[in-house]
């Protein structure tokens, strides 16, 4: 039992090393104007919208009639869209 433990530190160990070893020589291209490739773009999909879907339920979703909110939103769009 001792020599199991022993092996699964290790091979713990030797994970969060090489996950360091990784993140430091910048070996995961995280530029913006490179494609994931496709297990990392279905990772980053999947923990997107999930974690969307964790939140939506607390937000309160306003009156979309609401003429103030139309009228605030239409200065925002103008700023922001032009």
């Amino acid at each position: 039992m001792r020599l199991r433990s022993a092996i699964a530190l290790l091979i713990a160990l030797c994970a969060i090393t090489l996950t360091i070893a990784i993140i430091y020589c910048g070996v995961f291209d995280v530029a913006a104007n490179v494609p994931h490739t496709r297990a990392v773009y279905k990772f980053l999909q999947i923990v997107r919208d999930r974690s969307v879907a964790i939140r939506a339920s607390e937000v309160e979703v306003p009156s979309l009639a609401d003429p103030r909110l139309i009228a605030t939103s239409a200065k925002d769009y103008a700023a922001m869209c032009p």
